[in-house]
Parts: C-alpha cells; structure tokens; sequence
C-alpha cells in the first residue's frame, strides 16, 4: 500500500463503517504499519492532532492523541484537519487498502450519478407520455408488457418499467433485436409463425424455419436468424404477412 499525500481539497470528507457498528465505534489510531512507497520502506503511522506528520519516525515532542470515533457508523473529517485526513486515506482498515473496516463516501461522485439518474428517469418516462402507443408497443413486448384494449394502462404499466430501469427503457428504442422480437412476437400472436421447444415453424404448413438448439429459446433462435444475411427472406415474408393483416 502506498501511503498518499495529504488531501488539500476544502471539504469534509465523509468517512463510513463497512458494515456493522453500535452508537459508538473505536478503531485503531496508532501502532500500525504501512509501506512507504517514496522510501521503500515500511513505516509506522499514528494519528496525533498536535502533530503535522502522521510517520512515528517524523514526529516529535508532545503527543496529543485522540480516539478516532465513529458515531452511527460515521466519522466526519473537516479539511482543517489535513493530517487526520491523511491518516484515514492511509489506514490499512480502509476499503481502498484493501481493508473491510470504512471508506470514503464520495460525495461529489454521488451526486452526479444521482443527478445523471434523474435526467435518465425523466427521459424515459416523456418516452412512454410522448410516443404513440403503437411505437412504445415493441419496448413493452420486450419488457413483458402488452398493449391490450386500455392504452392508459398499458402506459401506466411502462412508467414503472421505464422509472426501475431508465438507462436499459432508453436504450430498447434503438435496440435492433428488441424491434425485431417485437414483430416476431406479433407474428406469432396472429398465426403467422408458432415456437415450440424444437424451433420456429410457419403456421401454415407446418414447415420448419430456424431449430433451436438445446436449452435455447426458440424466440431467441428465430431473432438472431432474422437479423443475419440468412434470414433476411424469412423476415421478409413475415413483414409481408403482417402488413397484410394491419390493411
């Protein structure tokens, strides 16, 4: 492990037990040892609030040490405490040593991903108020959602999808086996196609399409040979087929 520099930034940093932790938690301020990268050596580091350096070797005079307390689980480290910082970031019980004790809550970072969540969510969900229900009808088959006799419902039912999972909701719309799944789905839906466990067949005649192997999902199968150069006929027909009966 290497012992960093002090950390400079104005901010508190916000230091959290791993797991666990009562009203009050103690953990070790002195008699430990890290290695120091800059002298090749390993090196004993002690927490003293009257001291500068957090190395037993540089330190001198008095020592003024204190208990480093976690209270609930938290112990709050404000910058005009930069050798008490210094001491967490090198403590071998912090999760980024390798330690399962405590680690830094990186606040800035959290933030951002919460405010990047935020915007996926409110995109997602205009998606489902904006689109039509025949062009949000693909994304809802991939996610197990049809669109039955109620259209209110069949957009309540999105809305949920689209808030769990914002990032995965957006990203179907462009999704070219989602898209494709979808029509197969229809297709089997009105009698075009039908699945069972050894393939896809034409409804009509019976006929064998794409077989599945073992274990494999026949829908799966028929996707991914619709989308190659092999398939392109067989997909052909069944848009064929469709758009016939949407006339």
């Amino acid at each position: 492990m290497t012992a960093p520099k002090p950390v400079n930034k104005k901010k508190t940093h916000i230091y959290r037990l791993s797991r666990g932790g009562g009203i009050v938690t103690v953990i070790p301020s002195s008699d430990i040892t890290v290695y120091d990268e800059q002298t090749n050596s390993v090196r004993e580091i002690r927490y003293c609030s009257n001291q500068k350096s957090i190395y037993a070797d540089e330190q001198k005079g008095r020592l003024t040490r204190e208990p480093l307390k976690f209270f609930e689980g938290i112990l709050a480290v404000p910058h005009t405490k930069p050798n008490l910082i210094e001491f967490m970031e090198a403590h071998p019980l912090n999760v980024k040593n390798g330690g399962r004790s405590f680690y830094l809550v990186e606040t800035e970072k959290d933030n951002e991903k919460s405010v990047e969540q935020e915007f996926l969510t409110h995109d997602a969900v205009t998606l489902v108020k904006d689109k039509t229900a025949e062009e949000l009808e693909p994304v809802g088959m991939h996610f197990g959602v049809k669109l039955g006799e109620s259209i209110p419902d069949f957009k309540f039912a999105l809305l949920k999808v689209a808030k769990r999972n914002p990032k995965k909701f957006i990203e179907s719309f462009d999704d070219p086996v989602v898209m494709m799944k979808s029509k197969l789905m229809r297709a089997v839906d009105f009698g075009i196609i039908k699945l069972n466990e050894s393939g896809a067949y034409w409804a009509d005649g019976n006929s064998l399409i794409v077989a599945a192997p073992a274990g494999y999902s026949p829908l799966n199968t028929l996707t991914q040979h619709c989308l190659t150069d092999k398939g392109t006929t067989t997909y052909a027909k069944i848009e064929k087929e469709l758009d016939s009966i949407n006339r």
